[in-house]
């Protein structure tokens, strides 16, 4: 064998080596050996945590699921609806709900900062599709019997365009803000949604309670794990 062919040879063993440890080929070849499927898929996707596919793929061998429930997961992941869709049944089954990582009746968010007196409900298309309102406004460290609140959208040009003025009085007994905002009155389909707090300190902490729009007391609990719910 001649001295170019050796080099040849070596340099292909090499790449191989770096494409075996870049895709961390003997550590899946391992799980593979070591874990059957629902295992894997559970290690990697989460059974009820994350996107809970593991979950998902025990209902669908559970309870033979033929048609496609509608899955809410409560987690800001991609829809994982792949994971047990058939492709038969083109439509949702709004009968039947899958929810997933169910924080309750009601969750509190922190508003991020954004400037002046300007804070913003991130992700608030996400959250406007499981949460039908804003209950209420917690301020930390304001003593005001009352705030003025001022609701934004940015526009497609980047503008803040208000919508809505409003005076709120304390609660005295919940030291917070009830405001019972609709969030649908936004029409928020991917805009960004900014409250602005007046006669407040910089960088206040301040956090929004959403009202879920889906309480379980309103259905049928056909499965239970943690906080994931198969429900009609």
């Amino acid at each position: 064998m001649n001295k170019k062919k050796i080099i040849s040879l070596f340099i292909l063993f090499t790449l191989i080596i770096i494409f075996f440890l870049k895709t961390s080929f003997f550590k899946n070849l391992a799980n593979i050996l070591q874990f059957n499927e629902s295992e894997r898929v559970k290690k990697i996707y989460g059974y009820c945590e994350g996107e809970s596919i593991g979950y998902l793929k025990y209902l669908k061998k559970r309870y033979a699921i033929k048609n496609n429930p509608k899955i809410l997961n409560y987690k800001h992941f991609p829809p994982v609806s792949w994971s047990i869709y058939e492709t038969s049944e083109k439509d949702s089954n709004e009968n039947q709900l899958i929810i997933l990582n169910y924080p309750g009746k009601e969750i509190d968010i922190e508003l991020n900062h954004y400037k002046d007196n300007f804070y913003e409900l991130q992700d608030s298309y996400y959250y406007s599709t499981l949460f039908e309102s804003i209950k209420k406004i917690k301020i930390k460290n304001f003593m005001e019997p009352n705030v003025s609140i001022e609701l934004y959208i940015k526009n497609k040009s980047n503008e803040l365009i208000v919508k809505k003025k409003i005076q709120v009085l304390k609660n005295n007994v919940t030291n917070d803000f009830p405001i019972n905002q609709k969030l649908t009155d936004f029409e928020m389909s991917e805009k960004r949604f900014f409250l602005k707090f007046n006669n407040i300190k910089k960088d206040t902490k301040i956090f929004a309670t959403l009202k879920n729009r889906y309480n379980l007391d309103d259905y049928k609990i056909i499965d239970k794990f943690k906080n994931c719910y198969f429900v009609e």
